[in-house]
Parts: structure tokens; sequence; C-alpha cells
């Protein structure tokens, strides 16, 4: 009663009140019945109770409607007593009749006493609605015709009060609507009470006109008590049926907890069980699902590292769990378990073992189709988020897939291409072609974008067939290489830039080796001496080409080392400038100093190395007659140095290129200024390694300005400007500081 909703015990309280009220109202009269009244009351309090011992089970949820002939022992007492010129005694028998036999024939059949209290309750208010209704209609004998209809009106009544109160009482109980618990029953219940109304008419007036005949009417009640048993065991066998199937349909779909709980509801219904629930272990998890929740526990293990899904079974009070394990002895999956009070037959137990071999075959199902669909996204990822592009055409060339990356190298949206052909969307030139395998081919090819820029791709070809074998198609891997090319033109470039840097530098040694050897020079002291500055400077351009690659090297091994310390700016510009003019005597470089010393946090070795490339680069990019100007600036927490010559300029596309490694522009390669492309890039690198920058700023005809900043320990203010016009020059450490 306490696990009763609290409007299920205030209805059954307000029933078990009004049956109490209706027996409390008849007893003024059973107090003056006559000793046939007594003989009646326990003939019929008898035929109740007998019908209360043999009820027919019709199961709605966890309750069960049972079916009895009951209503036709009710249906002759309520003729035979009230009928004609009734004793006023006739009603009272009939109620205390119905009360003791129902309390009778359910307490031997050891119903549960609040099952027991509702029924005869509801039982007794039925009755005396009954009794009320047919004693306002004047009936007359039970032998007319009449009699029979205010019957059929009276037990209508009485049937709907029985029928609406236990519906009520089942739905509150299950959370249903009423409507879906009153009416799914209602025809078996309507032809149940038509048939028991008939008997008991039927008794009624056997009884009024052949008395003797009576014990006849056992006949026509047991015949009508197998056909209802035949009638309802059919109905359960088809909603059996029924549910079964839909049990299975409801697998077929995912195996979320409404699906389940689906599941698990017609499992019950199937079974005629009051609960059912379903534990599967996964590894190190058990989940246990039943008809309206789920419990996620971790699993444990014997000593043998076994796991047991009977000993996860929930326990209920009064239930027993029958189950059926689900997957093999040695690997079991789970258990599908049924609770009910009584044990299960053979055809249950085989129905229950059937049902739960379909849950191994959907959780089955579902891991393979997990696994394909893990793969298929998967897949689908890898050819989504893959650089590489990826395609695929039919037989005749028309495109049926095309990944992001696609989009991405030829800029064509997939909803643009998908059943087009290629030649269709992209102007295109095939550069090379080459078989794979005898059955794949690669292609680089050049393409013309919309935006009118070019670019090449390299695609390989592979054929898809289908299941006989047959050409189906072709999957297309394509990836831009328009870099790489690029690349490989940069470095052949800069192989034939420095084999002839090499040659230019070892050509006039190679020479004045061979003629000091052959003794065919003049042999002054002053020639000889020119000689020898000539291979020195020669070798030493060597030394420095070779130093400038071997720092780009130690740039990509990761193996440049600063001594980062205070550096006086000043000094090392000025120091950078006399080894220039030691070289060019006849160039003009212009100094624009701060006053006094503008102090940096510097590697001093790499920041004069710094200076000298962009001084060498100045210098040998801009005519010998202009000058070179250099600016020092204290700006805050850093120094700026910009070195400005009055060279051709830099074309605005260059001015990023111009500091990539082994890059040279146009103008430089045409004027054949030499250098390997290194200097600019070898600078900017030092430069950005010591914690500042380095930018350009150039005009095509105006000459460049590039600039540098470092961090500084302290700057002056004011500045003063030195002007020089003739004085001699060295090369700063690298000779080919310009990269143009």
């Amino acid at each position: 009663m306490s696990r009763l909703p609290s409007r299920v015990r205030l209805l059954i309280l307000a029933i078990g009140t009004a049956g109490a009220l209706s027996l409390a109202w008849r007893l003024p009269q059973i107090t003056h019945w006559s000793g046939a009244d007594t003989w009646g009351f326990a003939a019929l309090a008898a035929g109740i109770a007998v019908g209360e011992l043999f009820p027919l089970a019709l199961r709605r949820g966890t309750e069960i409607l049972y079916l009895s002939l009951t209503d036709a022992v009710w249906t002759a007492g309520l003729v035979l007593l009230i009928a004609g010129l009734p004793r006023p005694e006739g009603p009272s028998v009939l109620t205390a009749a119905v009360g003791v036999g129902t309390l009778v024939g359910q307490a031997l059949r050891r119903r549960p006493p609040i099952k027991i209290a509702f029924n005869v309750s509801q039982y007794l208010c039925a009755i005396t609605v009954a009794e009320i209704i047919f004693g306002a209609l004047h009936t007359a004998s039970a032998s007319d015709p009449t009699v029979w209809g205010y019957a059929a009106t009276a037990m209508a009544a009485c049937f709907a009060v029985n029928a609406s109160a236990t519906a009520l009482v089942i739905s509150w109980v299950e959370g249903e609507p009423f409507t879906s618990v009153l009416l799914p029953p209602l025809m078996p219940n309507v032809m149940h009470w038509v048939g028991n109304l008939s008997l008991g008419v039927l008794i009624a007036v056997t009884w009024t006109e052949v008395p003797s005949a009576v014990p006849l009417m056992l006949v026509p009640l047991a015949v009508s008590y197998s056909a209802y048993r035949a009638w309802l065991r059919g109905m359960e066998e088809r909603d059996a049926l029924r549910n079964l199937y839909e049990a299975g349909r409801s697998l077929l779909g995912p195996l979320d907890q409404a699906g389940f709980d689906r599941f698990l509801s017609l499992v019950r219904k199937v079974m005629t069980a009051q609960a059912a629930e379903l534990i599967i272990i996964e590894g190190q998890k058990v989940t246990i699902h039943s008809e309206s929740s789920k419990l996620v526990i971790t699993a444990s293990s014997d000593g043998n590292g076994n796991r047991s899904p009977q000993a996860y079974v929930p326990v209920h009070d009064g239930l027993a769990p029958q189950i059926a394990v689900i997957g093999g002895p040695e690997n079991p999956e789970g258990v599908l378990a049924v609770y009910r009070s009584d044990p299960l037959t053979a055809s249950d137990r085989s129905l229950l073992e059937t049902l739960g071999s379909q849950v191994r075959a959907s959780l089955l199902n579902q891991r393979l189709y997990m696994e394909a669909a893990e793969q298929r996204t998967r897949r689908g990822d890898m050819i989504a988020n893959t650089s590489d592009g990826i395609f695929t055409e039919a037989s005749d060339g028309s495109i049926l897939s095309w990944n992001p990356a696609m989009e991405r190298i030829t800029g064509l949206a997939a909803n643009g291409v998908m059943g087009r052909a290629w030649d269709q969307m992209i102007e295109s030139k095939i550069i090379s072609s080459s078989s794979i395998d005898g059955s794949g081919r690669m292609e680089d090819i050049l393409l013309l974008r919309t935006d009118g820029s070019e670019q090449v791709i390299r695609t390989t070809r592979s054929p898809i067939t289908d299941p006989q074998g047959d050409r189906d198609g072709e999957v297309v891997v394509a990836r831009d290489v328009t870099m790489q090319r690029a690349a490989e033109r940069t470095k052949a470039d800069f192989i034939a830039t420095v084999s002839h840097e090499l040659r230019t530098h070892l050509t006039p040694l190679k020479g004045l080796i061979g003629t000091l050897l052959a003794g065919v020079g003049e042999d002054s002291t002053e020639a000889r001496r020119e000689y020898y500055e000539i291979m020195k400077r020669q070798a030493s351009r060597l030394e420095r080409l070779i130093l400038d690659l071997l720092q780009v090297s130690s740039f990509d091994a990761g193996g440049l080392s600063l001594d980062i310390g205070p550096v006086d700016l000043n000094a090392l510009v000025s120091e950078r400038i006399e080894e220039v003019r030691s070289e060019h005597p006849d160039r003009r470089i212009d100094l624009h100093v701060p006053e006094g010393p503008l102090i940096i946090a510097a590697d001093a070795f790499r920041a004069g190395q710094v200076v000298g490339n962009l001084l060498s680069n100045a210098a040998k990019h801009s005519p010998a007659e202009t000058a070179i100007e250099v600016t020092l600036v204290g700006s805050g927490r850093e120094a700026v140095v910009s070195i400005r010559d009055e060279g051709e300029g830099i074309n605005p596309a260059d001015h990023e290129r111009v500091f990539e490694r082994f890059y040279r522009t146009v103008q430089a390669k045409a004027r054949q200024t030499g250098g390997a492309g290194l200097g600019l890039y070898i600078a900017k690198r030092l430069v950005e390694a010591m914690g500042g920058r380095m930018w350009l700023s150039s005009t095509p005809g105006e000459g460049s300005t590039f600039s540098f900043s470092l961090p500084a320990v302290g700057a002056a203010a004011s500045y003063r400007s030195h002007h020089s016009v003739t004085r001699p020059a060295v090369a700063s450490s690298s000779a080919d500081a310009r990269n143009r």
C-alpha cells in the first residue's frame, strides 16, 4: 500500500468507504431476514465464491483484469430477489451475498489484502447502483421480457462502475491515460458481460418456471466458461505474437535507452511478468536497463578474471527473477531477466531464450554497424582533412566526389563540380605523364585558375573496378607542386650561381698560380706583391662564400650561438663603414648618428656582420658616383639602423622575397652582379635571433633603404652628421650581401 501513488491510495480509501456505506445501508434489512432469506444469501454467496475461485485473467501492465461468471449469479439474484413484488429484505440479501462471496472467494485465492478490500468495496458499490436502478423500474415477474431489459440496464450501470474503477486504478498505477487502459479490453469485457447477463436471466427464469431444471444450468455455465477461456487464450496468443513481433522490431533500430524501454515493455507483456530488465557487460562497464531508467556501474571480476552478469541482476521484493544469458557460456555478454510470481513453463523458457538471442544478434549487428560507421567516418575525416586533393571520376569522366583540399587547390567548390567533367571546369595542360604499375598513371598538370594565376599539380590516377573486375572509374590524388617546382628551379639556379661564383674566384687564382709556377710573369717585388694581393682577395671571397653557406646550414640545424651583451652601436657602425671605404675608396658614405653613445643589447660580431652585409649590398647595387646614407636612431626601447642607396630600386612584388635564401631579383640576374642570394637572408635571420626585425622601403628608380632594429640599452636625443667623399673602404664580411 505504501508503494502506491498517493492519489491511488486516496481512491482506494474512497471506494472502500463507499462500499462500507453501501453495506451499512442494508444492515437494518439484514436484521429482519427470514429463514428463506438466509438460505438465499448462503446460496448466492456460495455461487459467487465459487465463481471467484475460477477467474479468467486478462493482463494489463502490472495489473490483471479478472473475468468470472459471478456477474451471472449477480444478475440471477437481482431478478429473483427484486423483480415483481419483492420483499423489502431482497436487496440486502443480494448486497450481503456479493460482499461475503467475493471476500471468501478472493481470500481462498490468497489475493493481497489491499486488492481484496478494493474489489469487495467496488463490487458492493456497483451492485448497490444496480439494485437502486432495477428497483426503481417497477419490474414484473422474472418471466416478463420487460424485466430482462430492465436487468440489462441495471447490470450495465454495475458494469460501468466496475470497469471504470478498475481502469482508473490501473491507469494511475501505470501512469498511463485512463482511456488507453479502459478501451483496449473493453470489447472482451462487454462480450463477457453480455454472456453473463444472458446466463443470469436464464437462471432466474428457470428458477421461476421450472425450479427442478436449475441444476441443468451447470451445463451452459461450463460451456460459457470454456468458451470464455478459449476466447481469452486466443486473444492472449495473438497479443503475444504481436508483442513478440514488436519486440523484434524494436531491436532493429538504434539500441539507445528509448529502444530498450520499448523492448523491455514488450518483453514484460509477452512473458506476463511484473517487470523486465536487461543487463549488458561491455569490458569494465555494466549497464542495467529497466523500462524507464538506466544504471551504469563498473564491473568486478572473480579470482580468475571472469565477470558474471547474473551477479548484477537486481532484486525485486516478492518476485523471483527468471533469466536468459546473452552470449555463450564462456563469454557471456549480459542477461535478460523477467520478474513474476510463478515459475516459467517450458514454452515460456524457450520464448525467453529466443528474446535473449534476439538481443545478442542486435548487439552484434550494432557493434558491426558502429565499427563500419567508425571506419567510414575515419576514412571521411582522413579524406576531408588531408592536404592532398582527392576526387573520384565515373567511367564517363564525370566527377563523383571532391574533397575540401581540391576546393583549396583549384578554388572550385564541390557543389559546382559534381557531375561535370574535368575539362569542362578547368583550363589545363599536361606537362608530363608516366605510367604507374601498368594500371595507373602520374601527370604534372598546369592549371590556369579563374583569378589568372598559374598552378602546377601532380596527380596520381588509379582505376576503380566493380565486383566483376571491370573498370568503373578512377580515383585521383592531386598535390599542389607549384612551390616544389619553384624550389627545384631555385635550387638549380643556386647551384648554377654558386658554381659560377666559385669559378669566378678560382679562375684568377688558378691563372696567377700557373703564371708564378711557369715563371713567365713580371718578377719584380711590386708585381709579386700585386699577385699575392689579388690571390688573397680571391681566397677571402671564396672563404666568405663558404662561410655564408655554412651559416645557412647552421640556421637550419638550429646551431646558431649568440653572445648577447652591451654594444656601442655608433662605434660598431663606424668600424664597418671604414672597412667598406677601404674596399671602395671613391664611394661616398654619409653617417648620421646621435650625440653620445647608443648602446644596444646584441652580439657585437653578428651585429657587425649585419651592418657589413647591408653596406656591401648597397655598394654593389648602386652607381659608384652615388652616396650611401647610414642613419642611426634611438627610438624608445629600440635602436634603428637604416642604410639607403641610390640604385635602381626594387619592385614591390619582390620586397618580401628578397629576404628568402637563394632568391635573386630579375634585375640582379640581368646585371650579373654576382652573389648566391644569401646575404639578406643571413642578415634578417641574425637580426631576428637577437630580438630585432628587418624591413625594406624601396621604389623602382628611387633607390632602396634597408632598415633593422635591435633592443636599446641607452639612446641620445640629439644628432650629428658626418660627411666623407673620398676615403678608402673594404668589403664587409659577406661579398654576397645583396640578394637582387
